[in-house]
C-alpha cells in the first residue's frame, strides 16, 4: 500500500456509496428515511450530484413525466391536486432543473447529519481510499458497499468511439450543438440522444437537405400521448399485455401496439427489432420521418471525405458537423448476478423500471428484510446472457416485462412492501399520483391488469411466442 494511503484519514459509515447519480440517491433516500441511525458516505467524481445529468447536453429533458422521477421524498413535478403530485405528460423537467433538484436532495441528506458527501473524488478500490477536493486522502470502514450498475457514459464524458481524420467534417459531442453553425449536419446515433439532436436542429430551422441521420438499428418509439394517457401508465400497460396475449408472435404484438397508437417507427416498411424506450410525441415522430436516414450500421471511422460505416460509406460535404450522440444507455437489466451480496449492494434496473424506481425498491428491501436471500427473492431479474444496455430486442422486452410483473407480485403479496409501492412517487402507477375520482374510475382496469398479468406470466413460462419460444426466455 502506498505510504500516503497508510496515513489516510479514517472515516466510518454503514453504507459507502460510489457515485451520486439517480440510482445511488434513490437508494439512500429510502434507507435514510426508513432508519434513525444508518450512516452514509457518498463519494462522487462529479462536481455536483446528479451523475450523468451534470454533463448532459443543454437542451435535454426527461422523456417521462417529472412527477415520477428522482427520489421518493422530494417532488420534481409541477402539477399538483389536493396535495397529490400528478403525472403530466407535458411536464418534462430540463437537465438544469434535474441538477438543481438533486442539489436540493443532497442538501437535505447532509442536513440530517447522517450523510457525508464528497464531490470531485474518485474511490480507488485497489487501495480502498479516495482523495477529497481539498487534497485529503481518506479511507473508509463500512458495513456495505453500494455501487450502481448503470455505467452511463454520455458523449461529453469521452472522445469519439472511432478514429477521426482531418478533412471536410469535424466531430463534436451533442453538448456543443447549440453553439455550432455549419453548412451541413450528420447526427450519429439512433437512440434518445440522437432523436433529441435531430429535433433540436429541425426546431432551430435547419433545412432537411442539410441534415442526415445515421441510425445503426431502427427502433420503436413510445408515443407520449398514449404512453401516459390520463396521467397513468395503466392504459398503456393493458395495451402491451393485451397485444402480447392476443398474438402468436412478438412482431405481431408490436404491430398491434402500433395500431393502438402506443408505439411508432421511422419507416413503416421496416420492422424494428429493438425498443430503446425513447418517448416522442406523434408530431415529433412525423418530423423525424422527414429526415434522410442512413442505415449502413455503426460508424467505423471518419475519413477526410467520407464516413466509414459497417456496410458502406457516407460521402461528406464541406463544412459538416458530425454530432456525436453515440452514448451508452442504462446498463443491462440481466440476472447473471445478485443485487444483494455479502457486504455489497449492486443497484440494478430490474425489469422495465427506470433506475429511480428500481433503486427505491432496492432501498426498501434493504431496510425491510434481514438476509440477502430474502431480499434477492423479492426482486426478479431477466436471466439470459448479459446484454449491452437498456436496449431491448423483442425477447428482452418480454423478459423485462415478465421480471417487472413478478417483482410487483412479490411486493403486492407482502403487506409492508405493497404499502411502500402504493406510497412511492417513483412508482408511476402509485396511488399518490391519483385523485380519488381517478382511483374509482380505474378500479375495473386495475382488476383487468391483475388478470392480464397472471395470464402473461403463464404464457412466458409455458408457451412463449413463435419467434420468442419459452425455452429462450431463461425462466
Amino acid at each position: 500500500m502506498p505510504r500516503d494511503a497508510a496515513r489516510a484519514t479514517e472515516l466510518a459509515c454503514d453504507y459507502l456509496c460510489i457515485g451520486a447519480g439517480t440510482s445511488t440517491l434513490g437508494f439512500v433516500d429510502v434507507v435514510l428515511s426508513a432508519s434513525k441511525d444508518k450512516t452514509f458516505i457518498i463519494v462522487d467524481k462529479h462536481t455536483a450530484p446528479g451523475g450523468h445529468w451534470t454533463m448532459a447536453y443543454p437542451f435535454v429533458t426527461l422523456h417521462q413525466p417529472a412527477g415520477s422521477y428522482g427520489v421518493n421524498s422530494e417532488p420534481l413535478g409541477k402539477k399538483f391536486e389536493n396535495g397529490r403530485e400528478l403525472l403530466d405528460i407535458d411536464d418534462l423537467a430540463t437537465g438544469e432543473e434535474i441538477v438543481a433538484y438533486y442539489r436540493r436532495v443532497m442538501d437535505k441528506f447532509v442536513a440530517t447529519g447522517r450523510v457525508r458527501y464528497f464531490p470531485k473524488a474518485t474511490y480507488d478500490f485497489e487501495v480502498k481510499t479516495f482523495v477529497t477536493q481539498d487534497g485529503e486522502r481518506c479511507s473508509v470502514s463500512y458495513g456495505k458497499l453500494v455501487t450502481p450498475e448503470s455505467n452511463v457514459t454520455v458523449p461529453s464524458m469521452r472522445p469519439p468511439l472511432f478514429e477521426v481524420a482531418a478533412g471536410r467534417a469535424v466531430v463534436k459531442p451533442v453538448n456543443s450543438l447549440p453553439n455550432e453553425e455549419h453548412e451541413h449536419y450528420v447526427v450519429l446515433g439512433g437512440g434518445k440522444t440522437g432523436a433529441d439532436a435531430v429535433l433540436h436542429l429541425l426546431k432551430r430551422g435547419v433545412p432537411l437537405q442539410r441534415l442526415k441521420w445515421v441510425v445503426p438499428r431502427d427502433a420503436w418509439f413510445n408515443l407520449r400521448e398514449v404512453y401516459v394517457a390520463n396521467g397513468s401508465l395503466l392504459g398503456s400497460t393493458l395495451i402491451i399485455l393485451d397485444s402480447l396475449l392476443q398474438n402468436d408472435s412478438s412482431l405481431a404484438a408490436f404491430l398491434a401496439m402500433e395500431r393502438m397508437g402506443l408505439i411508432g417507427r421511422l419507416d413503416e416498411e421496416i420492422d424494428p427489432d429493438v425498443m430503446k424506450h425513447a418517448i416522442v410525441t406523434t408530431d415529433e415522430l412525423h418530423l423525424l420521418r422527414g429526415v434522410q436516414t442512413v442505415r449502413l450500421g455503426r460508424v467505423r471511422a471518419v475519413a477526410s471525405e467520407h464516413i466509414e460505416l459497417e456496410r458502406g460509406q457516407l460521402p461528406l460535404e464541406n463544412d459538416t458537423l458530425l454530432v456525436d450522440c453515440t452514448a451508452t444507455a442504462f446498463a443491462s437489466t440481466r440476472g447473471d448476478y445478485a443485487i444483494f451480496n455479502p457486504g455489497h449492494i449492486r443497484l440494478s434496473s430490474g425489469g422495465t423500471s427506470l433506475p429511480s424506481h428500481s433503486s427505491a425498491r432496492i432501498g426498501h428491501l434493504e431496510a425491510t428484510f434481514e438476509t440477502d436471500a430474502e431480499k434477492n427473492a423479492m426482486f426478479y431479474l431477466p436471466q439470459s446472457a448479459p446484454g449491452t444496455g437498456y436496449v431491448f430486442d423483442r425477447a428482452d422486452f418480454i423478459e423485462g416485462l415478465y421480471a417487472e410483473l413478478k417483482t410487483s407480485g412479490t411486493f403486492s403479496a407482502h403487506p409492508p412492501s405493497a404499502k411502500f409501492l402504493q406510497n412511492s412517487r417513483t412508482e408511476v402507477m402509485s396511488m399518490v399520483h391519483m385523485t380519488v375520482p381517478m382511483i374509482k374510475s380505474m378500479s375495473p382496469a386495475l382488476h383487468q391488469l391483475r388478470k392480464q398479468a397472471k395470464a402473461f406470466i403463464t404464457k412466458v413460462e409455458e408457451e412463449g411466442w413463435d419467434d420468442v419460444p419459452a425455452k429462450i426466455l431463461g425462466f
